[in-house]
């Protein structure tokens, strides 16, 4: 679940998260097998074809190919491919061997779905790709309500045909029912569906969809786990509109909560947990999180990302790109938010040539966020300066208000300080600015905390922004503070801590404080109510202040 990339001017989690260098995956057949393979069978489920014929069934399909490589990836006996290197070939015009190699496995599944009402009929094949030959083959016409008893059915075929042993825990997860809902299986596969598109709409539509789930079957464990994960992309993204930070991590905890709950052996919970006990601090209890999901679900590519996340965030480099190259083995044509999290992990083993190739590799015209964010860093500790300011540059003309001091706050979960500042001290050579909108303060302007006491102490500050909106902040003795602009309320605490005032409000940051100092505006009159300024995480705010 990874966490997710930045959007401009948005509070990102690392990521923030969701890359990294295409390993070249080639293969020659020598002896019957592929010289570079893995020593277990390995295995890639390829994207059921919809055969139909009626509009809005490749949920389903998809659905039924995810649940089979959900299930497939718990056996430790198997290397299984990941869902988004699985689905990079659908609708390709590509044969089983040439796939095969691309994606470096030995055995290919594939089949075809036919729905129509109740009945199902699904035709399924497992290739061996170093011959061509078809290791079985099988259809199944079914009853809708016998979906479940048909995977398991053909996950034990792929089992015995490739002779691997399942331990009992392995064989329990497997042949547990996810629910006896079928209305709320098909609202689950269908948020599935919307999930793996990280966007504004898709995660609301899914949000919407799991949240019907678990009201038909409040026992739908996965379906939980789902909307937690879901929600881990709402924070990482700060989709404030969908749900504030504190909202929603207060739910996903629950949700993820919950989810372990009815099946404590939920690798997909665990990472979640992970990602959100890294965003408070618990570095250690977010490393034991994601390791249990890896032990879990031992070729989940997204359980291994959360690690490799986690990790990096631990100060533990090293380990981190370990965990994101066998990300890469088990997910070799990801989607390209992979690719931005390899380039910062390289980036954070000072691998800096690799960590510009890992992000021009997927998006070498338009880098997302984090990708900027690296090739900026990248750049200037190797000295090209132009191509470091051309990076900044570009980060600022998405996000204009984006500033150290912001990074500095949602970066702020790194355990070891020298690495937030191998982060912010690159991109300070890079040219991005101190504070929004490049704002300077003199220092011969600065207020001293008694200044700002009596400046803020249950005071109201009447004003406009950098852009000129008009703005209206009331602080209270009690240190609550409510600011009104854009005709939204923004909501918090304020303190004074030596002489900065320091502001958090569930809405912004994550919730996280932001700490700024307070400056006399030479220019400003108390006529045109600016006669101080205030930079913060977004905006820089001109003021005056009225009891």
């Amino acid at each position: 679940m990874v966490a997710a990339t930045r959007r401009p001017g948005r509070g990102a989690l690392i990521l923030a998260t969701g890359a990294g260098l295409l390993i070249a995956l080639t293969a020659i057949v020598f002896a019957w097998q592929w010289p570079f393979a893995p020593q277990r069978p390995s295995i890639a489920v390829l994207p059921f074809g919809e055969i139909s014929g009626t509009a809005g069934q490749d949920y389903f399909t998809e659905g039924l190919t995810n649940d089979l490589i959900t299930d497939l990836s718990k056996i430790s006996g198997l290397l299984v491919i990941a869902r988004d290197s699985a689905f990079a070939f659908k609708d390709k015009s590509m044969n089983v061997r040439q796939i095969a190699e691309q994606l470096n496995v030995r055995y290919v599944l594939e089949g075809s779905v036919r729905r129509a009402g109740d009945a199902v009929r699904i035709n399924v094949q497992l290739i061996d790709a170093t011959t061509g030959r078809n290791v079985w083959a099988e259809r199944y016409d079914r009853d809708y309500t016998d979906i479940f008893a048909l995977q398991n059915e053909v996950i034990e075929r792929i089992v015995s045909a490739l002779a691997v042993r399942l331990s009992e825990s392995e064989r329990t997860q497997i042949a547990r029912l996810p629910t006896r809902n079928l209305e709320a299986y098909d609202f689950y596969t269908r948020a599935e569906q919307k999930v793996y598109s990280i966007d504004y709409r898709s995660l609301e539509e899914a949000l919407s969809l799991y949240e019907k789930a678990t009201r038909l079957d409040p026992e739908f464990a996965d379906a939980h786990t789902g909307y937690a994960r879901a929600i881990v992309d709402v924070l990482g993204f700060d989709y404030q509109p969908l749900m504030l930070s504190a909202v929603a991590r207060q739910r996903a905890y629950e949700a993820a909560g919950r989810g372990l709950e009815l099946n404590p052996q939920s690798p997909r919970a665990y990472a979640v947990l992970g990602i959100l006990q890294m965003f408070d601090g618990e570095i250690d209890e977010a490393i034991a999180s994601v390791k249990k999901a890896v032990a879990l679900d031992p070729n989940g590519a997204e359980a291994e990302l959360n690690l490799a996340i986690v990790l990096t965030y631990a100060g533990q480099n090293p380990e981190a790109l370990a965990a994101m190259e066998r990300v890469l083995e088990l997910d070799p044509k990801p989607r390209a938010q992979v690719y931005d999290y390899y380039g910062l992990v390289l980036y954070m083993n000072h691998r800096y040539e690799e960590a510009i190739r890992a992000v021009r590799t997927v998006r070498p015209e338009e880098p997302s966020d984090l990708g900027l964010e690296t090739l900026a860093m990248a750049n200037a500790r190797l000295g090209r300066m132009a191509e470091a300011h051309k990076a900044a540059e570009a980060i600022l003309e998405r996000s204009p208000s984006q500033s150290l001091a912001t990074l500095r706050v949602l970066y702020s979960h790194h355990r070891r300080q020298e690495d937030l500042d191998h982060r912010l001290d690159a991109l300070r050579s890079a040219k991005l600015p101190e504070w929004s909108y490049d704002f300077r303060g003199r220092p011969e302007d600065r207020l001293d905390a008694p200044a700002i006491r009596a400046l803020a102490i249950d005071k109201t500050w009447i004003g406009h922004q950098y852009d000129g909106v008009s703005f209206f902040m009331e602080l209270g003795a009690n240190g609550d503070f409510a600011l009104r602009a854009h005709n939204n309320i923004i909501v918090g605490k304020f303190t004074l801590e030596d002489d900065f005032l320091c502001t958090r409000s569930s809405s912004v940051l994550l919730g996280r404080k932001f700490c700024s100092p307070v400056y006399r505006n030479p220019g400003g009159s108390a006529k045109t109510n600016d006669e101080y300024v205030f930079p913060d995480g977004g905006s820089v705010w001109y003021f005056s202040a009225a009891p």
